[in-house]
């Protein structure tokens, strides 16, 4: 089985680059490609240089459709390297936990692939129905970017959003967004599925994205319009599909106990026992810096020294 690995990153060249050659050590058949935030240029050239690792500088972006964008770049680089089997999608911040032939035991028995999915007008929803209608049942525009400092300051603002329905605020993703309402997607996609962005899909499953974004523009259109598009575009194609074979659960660790804006717990070697008993694929987030002594221990674990 071959597997090729999409990192999207912005930031930290050295730890992307850490993480691309642990995957290619581990998996020597592996085509790794990363997708680097164009803003970055010192970060891009650096990771230009690798060797065995092909590398797209592209727009960065939270909250919005430009990571579904890098995602399709970088699958059709994939096709044109002459495929692969499953496509697994990760950040510039995760870090490998189990051996890739592990791995590729688990998504052979899976069917066509693993994702968090879940249908975000249930009651059962984690992130609960009105989440759910906030994001893609209107259309969303950015106004002026925030920092996290001034998010605090605004976030009061969500309040407006429990007094009426015609349109929504929101500060929580790196900018002041609204939204308009606009109803939900048209069929044949009209059950919207959401969950983590972080998924592992099988080249068939791969080939029904690219196929609706090929022939569907309205829905690429709508895409583009909602609310954090990245945790629900593609499992709404996917999960609408009754021919593909999903997996529940993203694989990822990460902790989200004590999260901020959108953003899970910065790991370190205290949650090395914890990653280790979830079974997880690979774990997020990491910092260069903060979580150094953590992934040396985990590459210890899989015998990289």
């Amino acid at each position: 089985m071959r597997i090729g690995y999409v990192i999207l990153s912005h930031r930290d060249w050295e730890q992307v680059a850490w993480q691309a050659k642990i995957l290619r050590l581990l998996d020597p058949d592996a085509t790794v490609v990363i997708s680097h935030d164009r803003r970055d240029l010192e970060g891009f050239q650096r990771i230009s240089e690798l060797e065995d690792v092909s590398v797209q500088a592209r727009a960065g972006g939270r909250a919005d459709f430009s990571a579904i964008e890098r995602w399709l770049d970088a699958v059709q680089l994939l096709d044109e390297l002459g495929g692969v089997d499953f496509v697994i999608l990760l950040s510039g911040q995760d870090h490998l936990v189990r051996h890739p032939d592990a791995i590729k035991d688990e998504l052979q028995a899976s069917g066509d692939g693993r994702m968090e999915y879940f249908d975000v007008s249930s009651p059962e929803a984690p992130w609960g129905e009105r989440e759910g209608r906030s994001r893609y049942h209107y259309a969303w525009r950015s106004l002026v970017p925030l920092s996290d400092a001034w998010a605090w300051r605004l976030h009061a603002i969500h309040a407006l959003n429990r007094v009426q329905p015609w349109f929504r605020l929101n500060v929580a993703y790196g900018s002041l967004r609204v939204g308009r309402l606009v109803g939900p997607p048209p069929s044949p996609l009209r059950t919207i599925y959401g969950g983590s962005q972080w998924h592992a899909l099988s080249w068939r499953a791969v080939q029904r994205v690219r196929g609706l974004v090929a022939t569907r523009p309205d829905s690429v259109e709508r895409g583009h319009r909602s609310l954090v598009s990245d945790e629900s575009f593609i499992q709404t194609i996917v999960m609408n599909d009754a021919n593909l074979h999903i997996q529940q659960g993203a694989a990822r660790y990460f902790d989200f106990s004590d999260a901020h804006f959108g953003h899970p717990k910065t790991l370190d070697l205290s949650d090395l026992d914890a990653i280790v008993a979830s079974n997880a694929w690979f774990a997020r987030k990491m910092d260069w810096h903060a979580s150094h002594d953590l992934i040396r221990a985990l590459d210890r674990r899989l015998g990289v020294g």
